[in-house]
């Protein structure tokens, strides 16, 4: 069961200014992740889930900017943190696996020379424990041979086996919280399931908070114990994945659910999957009042005026007009 609270944003802003004017992919974005918890923050392209990863990491590239609001790691503000100060966080405290392992491999050393110059830099130990530690985190992964793989480069291992190299990585300096954006976009289905089951094992058994950023509400399903919904840089509904998924309160959320294939087989003509109309704004068109207004079949006109609060109930955190939430038809 989840713990203490271990990752806290409070009104995260990120901003990036152009010659066409400030673009702002992050607009107030909060939510929590607790000790030994998977929480899954899912939307759209652009909806601005992997630049809130990264904006955790430290990882933001110029211009782009942390321009209001709160990352508190255990009650320690990484935002206001320099890159300098970041670095021994990386690794340590706060472990990242990116979406396509190939790129996030050294093609030139080995995976046992990663591996154990990353335990070295954030572990205080000495190179044989080290290289100990390189092969046991291969065998925690499953890798098999892994005493062999120790010596091979990124290029001799498979899309799969990569990935779980890069969850290693992710995990020998023991940090306390994940970043994982898309971990199993380039996978095929059963090394997807895999290794989203070697991800949730590992954290329940070393109590570790993830964020797992992805588009697939089958991941999210499979693999979250709760679930942030992100719409055009803001949050609009947060909650327990059973809740969510089965009675979702936001449009926004009703739609992504919706369209959703499922397995399931019922009586009856085949059931077509809804399609949102419409598409994500650009960060240049986002428009007035609520962002999803435009695609929403059921808008009031004060969507139209003014942003919906994030607020908290006994049913989960809504941001939306209607209130009650609404269903389906």
């Amino acid at each position: 069961m989840p713990n203490s609270s271990l990752l806290q944003l409070e009104n995260l802003v990120v901003e990036i200014p152009t010659r066409r004017g400030l673009l702002t992919p992050v607009n107030g974005v909060s939510f929590n992740v607790n000790q030994g918890e998977i929480l899954g923050v899912v939307g759209e392209s652009g909806a601005g889930k992997s630049i809130t990863g990264t904006a955790i990491t430290g990882l933001l590239e110029r211009p782009a900017r942390i321009a209001g609001g709160k990352i508190l790691l255990e009650g320690k503000d990484l935002s206001k943190l320099s890159n300098d100060e970041m670095r021994p966080i990386r690794g340590k405290e706060i472990g990242a696996i990116f979406q396509d392992p190939l790129t996030s491999l050294n093609p030139l050393m080995t995976v046992g020379e990663q591996l154990t110059e990353t335990a070295l830099v954030h572990l205080n130990i000495q190179r044989r424990e080290a290289r100990e530690r390189a092969l046991q985190a291969l065998i925690d992964v499953g890798i098999p041979a892994a005493e062999n793989r120790l010596n091979g480069y990124p290029h001799e291992f498979s899309g799969g086996m990569r990935q779980r190299v890069v969850i290693a990585l992710a995990l020998i300096g023991e940090p306390k919280l994940i970043i994982a954006d898309e971990p199993t976009t380039a996978l095929d289905v059963s090394v997807q399931a895999q290794v989203l089951g070697l991800l949730r094992q590992l954290c329940r058994e070393r109590n570790t908070g993830v964020m797992l950023i992805t588009h697939d509400m089958g991941v999210i399903a499979e693999t979250t114990d709760r679930v942030a919904v992100l719409y055009a840089g803001r949050v609009v509904e947060i909650g327990s994945t059973r809740r969510v998924l089965t009675q979702p309160r936001h449009p926004y959320t009703q739609g992504l659910v919706a369209a959703t294939p499922t397995t399931a087989v019922s009586s009856g003509a085949p059931k077509r999957l809804n399609q949102i109309p419409g598409a994500m704004p650009g960060l240049m068109n986002i428009p007035d009042g609520c962002p999803f207004h435009p695609r929403c079949e059921y808008k009031l006109p004060a969507c139209v005026e003014s942003v919906p609060v994030l607020r908290t109930d006994d049913k989960g955190t809504l941001a939306c007009h209607l209130t009650e939430g609404v269903n389906l038809v």
